[in-house]
């Protein structure tokens, strides 16, 4: 009641009296932060109040002291959209008609009004960018932190708009120039946006401004901000700044690695900023600076490659990579040893485990990239992969296969090829557990996407894959090549289209296989192998399958039926093209006399047609 009675006794004041809905609303605007806080009834007087103060000026600017008074009721309504457009508008239209030379005008805090409503409504930003310069040109160099804080808006329209508001500001940067300035119009001349750059890089050059006064923590600062985009740019800032200065790049390293773990926790955003640093200084980077940072990346103390955050942990792995592109061939005998200690360490079971496995893999593969082929640590990393696929982690897996691809083209040596394709085949084929076979098809399927997919015959891999399925004794091996199939199909796509038919009765023998294991890994191959199939490979597949389901053997019928639906799993162009036939077949299919094939064509229907 204090603070209303005291609002109404300064409106009274005002030589421009003031309506007593005024005053009221504006107690209600000081009283909730946002719109939504309002009840029903205060947002009518809200609304209300910015009426009547439209009425009180009768198209004509208020005396400075009643603006003052009054602005943060307009305020309120340009930053609230739920407002309602038309207050919005005759609240727009108010402020319009404060900014006429010769006034002392609240032009800052106007201005931070005009780049929040920038920010918030698409609707309103042309007509509060024109607004917003035409304050600009009011405002003292000393009163522009409203727009260095509208420099770092998310939308870069928003920040174009800025950068025009400070290019108005007269005599900028001043007798005694904004301490943020130059780092703000450094940190858009990084800008994503290109017409961005081009401003800031022109109010730069005619501000005067130089690399000479700027100061790493006025960027290191802003790698904490909520904004990728920011972040983004200040990491790309601070290396060109770094590129300019070499002296201060150890300080800075270590200052990046005390941010990192000090923002453990909710410090996500400034782990992020600190990842996209890492890679972007990567060049001016030393041997000094490599062995500081790689433990911190490959710790496994929920920090680097085991960051809490998924994207975090992205970023640091990307980082790392970078780092080793770009200096880990002067770093080998320091980053190798620390890669084989950590995957020497045995499995802890846990998923921050296998992320920093898969991760040091990844690492370890790329540094082994500056090796020359036939090196004898060639085929010592090849080793250690063929091992790593043993992880049971099918990420972990996916990473070392991957790893797989350049590295084997780099023996240089056909025995040693040969030798590789034999482990890994027997891992696939006759390991003991269930993730070593697993693993052993996804080595595969990396050494034949590096050889090409000539080593299919040259190592008689589709002749042994095609063997070990057919073996009635042990369903160990039936179930390894079936995964096998399934990863050369995922990792070769097309290429492998023209073993398909030769594998096509392997699939739908498996299909009906008596163990259950085998059932799975042949329904998954079916998958994978339909996903991969052109127009054409739908065609050469078709006849078997429609052939299959005619036959008299159940379990050939439920195979086929089974396959017709793994068909959902084609391109949609394919799927498109044989709908027509398999349709009508499955739906025949669905009276059959035996059970399963009834059950397994309705199942293949929904497949099809979800």
């Amino acid at each position: 009641p204090a603070v209303q009675a005291c609002l109404q006794e300064m409106a009274l004041c005002c030589s421009c009296r003031l309506s007593p809905q005024v005053p009221e609303a504006l107690f209600l605007v000081s009283e909730s932060p946002s719109y939504a806080g309002l009840s029903p009834d205060d947002a009518a007087n809200v609304r209300g109040g910015v009426r009547a103060l439209v009425a009180d000026m009768g198209g004509y600017p208020l005396p400075v002291e009643s603006f003052e008074l009054a602005f943060p009721l307009l305020r309120f309504a340009v930053e609230n959209p739920p407002v309602g457009s038309d207050v919005q508008d005759i609240a727009m239209k108010a402020i319009s008609q404060h900014a006429s030379p010769g006034q002392a005008w609240p032009s800052a805090r106007i201005i931070g009004a005009l780049v929040g409503v920038m920010v918030a409504n698409a609707r309103l930003r042309r007509g509060c960018g024109d607004l917003a310069v035409r304050h600009a040109s009011l405002l003292a160099p000393r009163d522009i932190d409203e727009l260095l804080d509208g420099c770092l808006a998310q939308d870069p329209s928003v920040r174009a708009a800025v950068l025009d508001c400070l290019a108005a500001v007269p005599g900028l940067p001043g007798p005694e120039p904004h301490q943020y300035l130059d780092a703000t119009l450094f940190l858009l001349s990084h800008d994503a946006d290109e017409g961005v750059r081009a401003k800031a890089a022109e109010l730069w050059s005619k501000a005067g401004c130089g690399v000479e006064g700027l100061q790493s923590d006025q960027l290191t600062e802003l790698l904490s901000h909520p904004t990728e985009g920011v972040r983004k740019m200040a990491a790309e800032s601070l290396a060109e700044l770094l590129r300019s200065n070499p002296g201060t790049v150890q300080e800075t390293v270590q200052m990046l690695k005390s941010m990192y773990l000090d923002a453990k926790g909710a410090g996500v955003f400034t782990r992020s900023g600190v990842a996209l640093a890492l890679s972007s200084v990567a060049e001016s980077l030393t041997k000094r600076e490599i062995i500081v940072l790689f433990p911190t990346l490959c710790s496994d103390k929920d920090q680097g490659l085991t960051d809490p955050d998924e994207g975090v942990r992205a970023q640091m792995t990307h980082a790392g990579l970078r780092l080793i592109e770009l200096q880990g061939q002067g770093c080998m005998e320091l980053l190798t040893p620390m890669f084989e200690n950590q995957l020497n360490k045995a499995d802890s079971g846990t998923w921050q485990g296998d992320l920093l496995k898969e991760g040091v893999v990844i690492f370890m593969a790329t540094l082994s990239k500056f090796l020359p082929k036939g090196d004898p640590k060639v085929a010592s990393v090849v080793k250690r992969l063929l091992r790593t696929l043993q992880t049971p982690s099918e990420s972990v897996q996916r990473a070392a296969a991957a790893c797989l691809t350049p590295l084997v083209g780099m023996l240089g040596d056909a025995e040693a090829v040969s030798g590789v394709v034999k482990d890994d085949m027997d891992m696939m084929l006759m390991g003991e557990a269930y993730g070593d076979r697993r693993g052993g098809a996804f080595g595969l399927a990396g050494i034949v996407k590096g050889l090409g997919i000539s080593a299919l015959k040259a190592h008689d891999i589709m002749a042994t894959l095609q063997s070990a399925a057919g073996d009635k004794k042990d369903p160990r091996k039936r179930e390894g090549a079936l995964f096998g199939f399934e990863a050369l199909s995922e990792r070769l796509g097309r290429l492998f289209e023209p073993y398909v038919i030769h594998i096509l009765p392997i699939l739908l023998n498996s299909c009906g296989d008596a163990d259950e294991h085998v059932r799975e890994a042949a329904d998954a191959a079916a998958k994978a192998v339909m996903s991969q199939l052109s127009g054409q490979g739908v065609k050469l597949v078709m006849p078997a399958l429609l052939q299959g389901v005619e036959d008299r053997a159940w379990r050939t019928k439920s195979a086929a039926v089974d396959l017709l639906g793994a068909m959902a799993y084609c391109a949609p162009k394919q799927l498109g093209t044989c709908l027509p036939t398999i349709v009508p077949v499955l739906s025949g299919a669905v009276s059959d006399s035996h059970i399963k094939v009834r059950e397994g064509a309705k199942d293949a229907l929904s497949q099809v047609g979800a």
